[in-house]
């Protein structure tokens, strides 16, 4: 039995790796000294001293970038600067409107003003309307109700000047109210009421300023010509005159408006660029259908 023990005991003892062939042992069996070497960093790399954020020593946040540097908001833009913008990019392109040049040369025929009075006569009344819903809708919002209210009480002096350059041109009452009006004229107003039915108030705001700048540029001619070419009276030339001098007061109050649409985050200036941008093509299709008739 003891010698079966002791064979036993000599297997597991050659089965055994030798003390000298494990790491960090000495030939003779004793432990020896671990030379551990400090990681370098790459040729060309700055690497901060060791530490648990370095990214040469394996810390959690090895390989990670610098934060970056917050970004600046962007500038906010005055309301004279979004005005003028939309100005700039809503002017119609030379020979949209075949008339006014016309007109300004002492080439359209007389009739044409006759054509100008029994249409914007429907314009005018449909105008009129339009911008006293959307003084309604902005009731909430005092510098925007302001702009349209303005608008509004100024279509009803309009409508006087109208009648009197209906009355130069020879026509009757009965004339004009049984005027038909051409669809192309009336595009503009029909667009008009859209947009108090469905657009936001402030982006209403800077669609029509900004079409009021061309369509007082074309009054300016035509006012000018009828006196010059044509033979009008101060009278009857009103209409045009109107129209052909902003008044100070309509561009502070549109001003006003645009700074509370700007400051309220109601303004949607793109969306505003598009509905000024069909105004303008329905008026120049009111220009061009006039000087069909």
């Amino acid at each position: 039995m003891l010698a079966e023990l002791t064979s036993a005991a000599t297997v597991q003892a050659a089965a055994l790796p030798s003390l000298s062939a494990l790491p960090g042992r000495a030939p003779d069996g004793t432990a020896a000294r671990a030379v551990r070497e400090t990681p370098t960093a790459p040729v060309g790399r700055r690497c901060r001293p060791a530490g648990p954020c370095c990214r040469h020593t394996g810390g959690d946040h090895a390989g990670r970038r610098p934060a970056r540097r917050p970004r600046r908001p962007p500038m906010a833009r005055s309301a004279s600067d979004v005005l003028d913008t939309a100005v700039r990019e809503l002017t119609p392109a030379p020979g949209a409107n075949p008339l006014v040049p016309a007109i300004a040369a002492g080439e359209a025929p007389r009739e044409v003003f006759a054509t100008l009075a029994l249409e914007q006569h429907h314009v005018i009344t449909s105008d009129r309307r339009s911008f006293r819903h959307l003084a309604g809708r902005a009731a909430a919002e005092p510098p925007v109700a302001a702009f349209f209210t303005h608008l509004a009480d100024g279509e009803r002096i309009v409508l006087e000047h109208v009648r009197t350059l209906a009355t130069a041109c020879g026509l009757k009452e009965q004339e004009t109210a049984g005027y038909e009006p051409r669809p192309g004229c009336q595009a503009y107003p029909a667009y008009a009421a859209w947009l108090a039915l469905g657009a936001e108030p402030a982006d209403a705001v800077l669609a029509f300023a900004a079409n009021f700048r061309a369509w007082g540029d074309y009054c300016r001619a035509v006012g000018q010509a009828m006196r010059h070419r044509y033979g009008f009276t101060d009278e009857a030339c009103a209409f045009f005159d109107f129209f052909a001098t902003p008044a100070p007061d309509l561009t502070d109050r549109a001003l006003t408006a645009l700074r509370h649409g700007l400051d309220s985050g109601a303004l949607d200036i793109p969306l505003a660029h598009r509905y000024g941008r069909l105004l303008q093509a329905y008026e120049e299709m009111f220009w061009r259908t006039a000087a069909e008739a």
